[in-house]
């Protein structure tokens, strides 16, 4: 999906979680101009290796392609996952697995960003540019098990900040790795 994305090679607009996202991110985007700048800048980011690819379900997780040299840190001060998780897992068991998989990248005291669809088992993300939706099917999580299984794998929650968007069924967390 993430090619697809990056090489513009399907219909589907991703107009509206550019949107949600932005909101997050304290921006109001007006008008089309804006949300294509933002996709675009997204874009170069994953091109020129400033966002990896990954396999959440894999121990090392981290995807990298031919060209595209191995990181120098084996571990990094933040890992971000926004909409992923919930797609990417079948179980709540694998979820706890993928999640530990994510924090392990992490450097003690460094951040974990996560971004999920709660109390929901699926996800439109909006129209395609011929006007079919786009659904993506979720693992039913709500914050009380998110935050039950970031501190099973080791996050402080003494750190967690946690924030819902209302009526989006989404909610944002920030916590730190234990030292």
């Amino acid at each position: 999906m993430l090619d697809d994305w990056l090489y513009q090679r399907t219909p589907f607009s991703w107009e509206r979680a550019i949107h949600v996202i932005a909101r997050t991110e304290g921006l109001h985007l007006k008008n089309d101009k804006e949300v294509n700048a933002v996709e675009e800048k997204a874009r170069k980011l994953v091109e020129n290796g400033g966002i990896f690819k990954a396999d959440v379900h894999t121990k090392n997780v981290l995807i990298l392609n031919n060209d595209q040299q191995k990181p120098k840190d084996q571990t990094y001060d933040i890992a971000v996952s926004v909409f992923c998780l919930e797609s990417a897992c079948s179980t709540h068991d694998e979820y706890k697995q993928a999640l530990k998989n994510i924090i392990a990248l992490i450097n003690p005291g460094g951040y974990l960003i996560l971004g999920s669809v709660i109390d929901d088992v699926i996800y439109n993300s909006g129209l395609s540019l011929v006007g079919d939706s786009k659904l993506f099917t979720l693992l039913d999580l709500d914050e009380e098990f998110i935050v039950k299984s970031m501190e099973e794998n080791g996050m402080d929650l003494t750190t967690l900040k946690s924030y819902s968007l209302n009526n989006d069924g989404v909610a944002f967390f920030m916590i730190a790795k234990n030292s």
